[in-house]
């Protein structure tokens, strides 16, 4: 399984449309980014960001090796939400995403599973 993401650069500022204008009047930039993910990285919120402040979207690029004729399913799970900030979180684990009978590594074949986040399959990490 490869994740990679191409972040463009982002500049936030006090003139930047909510919510990303809580910058306490100072402007930010964070630079474009190319990157893997891969097993035990740390990884920040603005690298994996599912939205730009122009309203774009952002969501991984997902490949890895098929089998011919085999359908896949691919859920994306937090493990590790147990943040100070999700107090009643019971379940200690935040639910990213689900696809499910991806035909080979397409994943525009896959029927997403409702969760609320409408037809993207991929709900970005963002701080409560």
């Amino acid at each position: 399984l490869h994740i990679s993401y191409d972040v463009p650069e982002l500049h936030l500022s006090s003139c930047s449309p909510y919510p990303y204008d809580m910058t306490c009047r100072h402007t930010l930039t964070c630079g474009a980014q190319q990157f893997a993910v891969t097993p035990g990285m740390d990884v920040r919120v603005e690298q994996v960001r599912g939205e730009n402040p122009d309203g774009s979207k952002m969501s991984p690029k997902i490949s890895w090796s098929a089998t011919a004729g085999k359908k896949y399913t691919l859920i994306f799970i937090d493990f590790f939400s147990s943040s100070q900030f999700w107090p009643d979180n019971k379940l200690k684990m935040f639910l990213h995403g689900t696809v499910m009978n991806v035909e080979g590594n397409d994943l525009s074949t896959g029927k997403v599973l409702d969760i609320g986040f409408g037809e993207n399959f991929y709900f970005a990490p963002a701080n409560p």
